[in-house]
């Protein structure tokens, strides 16, 4: 969904007219920009994961890097940061 596709699915849910600002509608919906959306589902995507409650093609996918054996005595294994593996399309 677009941004301008979320502006217009604002203002009919909320009952606004065409020159109102949905800044404070969208704020009591809770509701994030489209570029925020994406990166807290990814976020979100990653924690479960982590938590082991994510689906397994995603689990299978994002590994923390302290886990891999050539891979323990890098930074990033001692930053709880996860590895995610290049796949061909």
């Amino acid at each position: 969904m677009s941004q301008a596709q979320l502006i217009l699915l604002l203002h009919l849910v909320c009952d606004l007219r065409p020159r109102e600002h949905g800044t404070s509608a969208r704020i009591d919906l809770h509701w994030l920009p489209v570029a925020a959306r994406i990166e807290f589902k990814i976020c979100v995507l990653a924690y479960q994961s982590l938590d082991s409650t994510a689906p397994a093609y995603i689990s299978d996918m994002l590994q923390p890097v302290s886990s891999l054996q050539r891979q323990t005595n890098l930074r990033s294994a001692t930053n709880s940061e996860l590895f995610v593996p290049r796949i061909r399309l």
